[in-house]
């Protein structure tokens, strides 16, 4: 019976962590589509041999704007 409990226990604690993500994520759904947006623009004309390298660029450029602004 104690073990049952336990069990419990740790699928509610799984389940809060879960859904605790989740709601995060939708909660900041709008910046995080925002972030994805302005990368592909920025990044939709640049060939594929070059791409890890600009990728991580322009996300080290935006997210330095975006701490400038806050």
């Amino acid at each position: 019976m104690i073990s049952y409990f336990k069990m419990k226990h740790n699928e509610l604690k799984v389940k809060t962590m879960f859904y605790k993500t989740l709601a995060d994520f939708l909660f900041n759904k709008e910046e995080i589509l925002d972030l994805c947006r302005r990368l592909y623009n920025s990044l939709k004309d640049v060939p594929t041999e070059e791409l890890q390298t600009e990728f991580i660029n322009k996300l080290a450029e935006i997210i330095h704007e975006q701490n400038k602004t806050e």
